[in-house]
């Protein structure tokens, strides 16, 4: 029997202990169906500790900390990055842990759209349902949970606009122009002008 690799469960609790669990309980249901041992502090730490308790509370977070340098894998869950979450996929991202998105069964937004001419960089997480627009560029370890406009420059966790490749009037004769459909002869022979945004160059 294969041995499954520790997945470790970060998502946007709401507060409400018995909801969280279940929540929770789901999540490890969908890791596990994935073929990952799930790891959930959120499943187990609120039984014996009291988050109240401002010792308590830093106990658990070291806890989840040691759990997740343990996993192989950390799993961003929901649609909502929250402070903590952020945390969580900086520590990842620090040991080198990878960083996936499972989504919810209940709340699923559909497949990733993922344009042409895009750069994505490494380790970089995108989120069901979103969709990469023509031209963009994902900054490395970038967290997508938004869609990103065509020929824009997005970095950060979450990932937001950082700025145009181009002005608005060469986006949109590059949109129009889709070179991308070009012959590889004709691409070939305009790569400086396409990587340069000078349409005016185009032959």
């Amino acid at each position: 029997m294969m041995k499954r690799s520790l997945a470790y469960i970060t998502a946007a609790w709401r507060g409400d202990p018995a909801v969280d669990m279940e929540q929770a309980a789901h999540y490890c249901r969908v890791v596990y169906d994935a073929g990952y041992s799930p790891i959930c502090p959120m499943l187990y730490l609120p039984l014996f500790l009291n988050d109240a308790v401002p010792e308590e509370h830093k106990n658990g977070i070291d806890m989840g900390r040691d759990l997740l340098r343990r996993s192989r894998v950390l799993v961003v869950c929901g649609h909502t990055i929250t402070e903590s979450m952020k945390n969580d996929i900086a520590v990842a991202q620090r040991l080198g842990i990878t960083a996936s998105h499972i989504t919810e069964a209940w709340d699923n937004k559909g497949d990733i759209v993922i344009g042409s001419d895009v750069w994505i960089g490494y380790e970089a997480v995108i989120f069901a349902g979103v969709t990469i627009g023509d031209g963009a560029i994902i900054g490395t370890r970038a967290v997508v949970t938004k869609d990103v406009p065509p020929y824009t420059i997005v970095g950060g966790v979450p990932a937001k606009p950082i700025r145009k490749r181009f002005s608005d009037e060469t986006i949109l004769a590059l949109l129009t122009e889709r070179w991308w459909d070009w012959p590889e002869e004709k691409i070939a022979r305009n790569l400086t002008a396409i990587q340069s945004g000078r349409i005016d160059q185009f032959k």
